[in-house]
């Protein structure tokens, strides 16, 4: 089963296969908008902020990303790996103000997502989007509580791609 895949290496990974090209997928997952989709019930139940919006201010690697989220929390993402229209990497500094489950911190919490990215791999039908997440587990709350936040990031990582998916359908104006 997929979810239990990197569970000991602490790595989660999703993909999707989008019917799309390189160039159109490239932009929709370095300058993310999703504002406008629907954010599962469970994500809101549990305290974690809906996404707005991620967006490259300076691309290559040593350039950075912000993510904003509903709550006027934010990741500054500096960009550790990038091969245009292939891969990139990230690493998260969330800000002091961002708590999952209403209260824990994501900066200094019992969890840490560390590194982040997208793999692009053109296959016949189009390209398969991977999103992996690497994180850390700090203390006794981290460990117990493991299995959920693993979860947590599992759901969240498929409402991010089902989001491109949908923004990589929508035809160009």
């Amino acid at each position: 089963m997929k979810f239990f895949e990197g569970f000991k290496s602490k790595r989660i990974t999703n993909q999707i296969v989008l019917h799309s090209n390189q160039t159109t997928v490239w932009k929709e997952i370095t300058n993310v908008m999703i504002y406008n989709f629907r954010f599962p019930l469970f994500l809101r139940l549990i305290g974690i902020p809906k996404p707005l919006s991620a967006k490259i201010e300076q691309d290559g690697v040593g350039g950075y990303r912000v993510a904003k989220f509903s709550n006027g929390a934010e990741f500054h993402q500096v960009i550790l790996e990038w091969e245009l229209l292939k891969r990139y990497r990230f690493n998260f500094n969330a800000t002091d103000n961002f708590k999952v489950g209403h209260f824990l911190n994501l900066s200094h919490g019992p969890f840490k997502i560390e590194t982040g990215g997208y793999n692009l791999i053109v296959i016949p039908t189009g390209i398969k989007l991977e999103l992996i997440s690497n994180y850390k587990l700090n203390g006794f709350l981290g460990k117990l509580l493991h299995l959920p936040f693993r979860f947590t990031v599992f759901l969240f990582q498929k409402h991010l791609l089902k989001a491109i998916e949908s923004n990589c359908n929508v035809p160009s104006s």
